[in-house]
């Protein structure tokens, strides 16, 4: 008799029928072939679909050396509920801001480049799988991943690891297999539960004795498909035995399961993953408890995905201690769809509100002597989430090549660089000639006044000139596009005019001494 298991528990396992065996355990096929299959019988089923576009476009941008912040903050502002939860996510006990941060910008300047890319990537990663959470019982598995990657990014800064936020996304990945399989063969993921929950065979052995692949291979293998980058593939896949990420996330994974269900608990069971962290931390008073409690606490996604208090995380962990958890007992704890709402498209944000928070950041960066590249992505980000339009080019002079030339972009269109939009920078007569000496936002046509290529590969027809008038002279300039012809109302073109002003102010104050690079 297994310990710890109810008479209701021991007849639901002996009634439940032993599934035949799965079409890639048949014939003499390799491992490989068999990943394949199953990979391909999930797509068939629709469980795994093509990754996001905004995530595999950030995906996109870890194997570009040129991607420079505007790019990352372009793609992450294309998605409200990215754009909201990155920001929330910066400014959550996690990371203990100094102030208050409001833009996507400025989490990147706070927390690094790096750091938000993996962020923005796991967040678009737990987005695109919270839709398949359907029922209590996925919703549970879904809460289990999520979870898995935040102990494990805990883990990671525990051990002062220096991109955290990627185990985030790597722990993720390694708790979706569950999800997935549950989904698309729940007979057989519930016979491949039992073999861990109650004949507490190790995951990776339960899982190919059901579907005839190693779990963590299949991990990978999902990783593979969507295109995630090699080195958290190699992770993923427990490769290099000896790099302590991969017993980490081992732990991270064995926490999460052991809380939602999808493992075996009980005190001894914790003990022991406490006295493996210990070592694994190198910290001899490592409590497990208080790490789950904690880690909770500072991830404020835990009340707000989950709706899980401090005092419902300590009642789960209790529970995992006293040995009795039931996966449906904590499917009923979980308030079933709440990540789906919160993941979901926010309502668009009210610009006059937004103008407020851009203006009141430029004022600061300003005023504190700011880098200008700061300045100018947070302009450009208050004028994207202010009046949505198809793109935020700025353009600066160059005269070693006596063009205009675009230098910071902000819009859809992965393949789009700034430097593609060039104008002769000595042409009397034209918009730009106008937009520079009057000092004043001119509007222009594509067809008319700028027939430039990058302007048609973005189909854009109505522009916006704003100057940068510094000094009494215009020095570039914002070039704003819309794919209709509508223009701009005069309340927005004055939000604009005001933004470029701060811009305005900021190069002022630079000394022409030192000229700034613009990057």
């Amino acid at each position: 008799m297994v310990p710890n298991q109810s008479n209701d528990q021991r007849l639901c396992t002996a009634l439940r029928p032993v599934s035949s065996a799965p079409d890639c355990m048949k014939g003499t096929m390799s491992d490989k072939e068999k990943l394949q299959e199953l990979i391909k019988e999930l797509r068939t089923k629709g469980q795994l679909p093509a990754l996001d576009g905004n995530v595999g476009a950030i995906c996109t941008l870890t194997a570009d050396p040129r991607t420079c912040t505007s790019d990352l903050t372009a793609v992450i502002l294309r998605d409200c509920s990215l754009t909201s939860n990155v920001i929330a996510t910066a400014n959550s006990a996690l990371y203990r801001p100094i102030e208050p941060i409001k833009t996507v910008s400025a989490a990147i300047v706070a927390m690094g480049f790096e750091k938000v890319r993996s962020l923005a990537v796991g967040l678009g990663i737990v987005k695109q799988v919270s839709e398949s959470a359907k029922n209590r019982n996925l919703y549970r598995l879904f809460a289990g991943a999520y979870f898995t990657g935040m102990f494990a990014m805990s883990l990671g800064r525990s051990l002062k690891m220096e991109n955290p936020e990627e185990l985030f996304v790597i722990g993720v990945l390694a708790g979706l297999p569950r999800l997935l399989l549950a989904n698309a063969f729940p007979e057989r993921y519930a016979e491949m539960e039992d073999k861990v929950i109650v004949g507490q065979d190790e995951l990776n052995i339960a899982c190919r004795e059901t579907f005839g692949v190693n779990y963590r291979e299949l991990a990978a293998e999902v990783a593979e498909f969507w295109k995630i980058p090699v080195s958290v593939v190699h992770l993923l896949k427990g490769e290099n035995g000896a790099n302590p990420v991969v017993s980490l996330l081992s732990e991270a994974n064995h926490i999460s399961d052991m809380m939602f269900g999808s493992a075996a608990g009980g005190a001894e069971a914790m003990k022991a993953v406490e006295n493996r962290l210990r070592v694994l931390v190198h910290n001899k008073d490592f409590k497990l408890s208080q790490f789950i409690g904690d880690t909770c606490v500072a991830d404020q996604n835990t009340a707000r995905f989950f709706k899980l208090t401090p005092k419902d995380v300590e009642m789960m962990v209790r529970i995992v201690e006293w040995g009795k958890v039931s996966p449906a007992e904590v499917a009923k704890i979980l308030t079933f769809g709440a990540a789906n709402k919160e993941l979901s498209e926010a309502v668009r944000e009210d610009p006059a509100l937004v103008i407020g928070q851009i203006l009141t950041d430029l004022t600061t960066c300003v005023r504190s002597g700011a880098d200008i590249n700061r300045v100018m992505l947070t302009a450009m980000e208050g004028i994207y989430r202010c009046v949505r339009p198809a793109c935020v080019l700025v353009v600066f002079p160059n005269s070693a090549s006596g063009y205009m030339e675009g230098r910071l972009f902000l819009g859809a269109g992965v393949a789009i660089s700034a430097s593609d939009f060039r104008v002769p920078l000595r042409q009397d007569g034209t918009v730009v000639a106008r937009c520079l000496s009057s000092g004043k936002a001119v509007p222009a046509s594509m067809t008319r006044d700028l027939p430039q290529p990058l302007l048609k590969r973005l189909n854009l027809d109505f522009l916006l000139l704003v100057p940068i008038v510094a000094v009494g002279s215009g020095i570039g300039f914002y070039l704003i596009g819309r794919e209709s012809a509508v223009p701009f109302s005069k309340q927005e073109e004055g939000w604009i005019e005001a933004i470029v002003e701060h811009v305005a102010i900021a190069f002022e104050r630079i000394s022409l001494r030192k000229p700034s690079t613009v990057a």
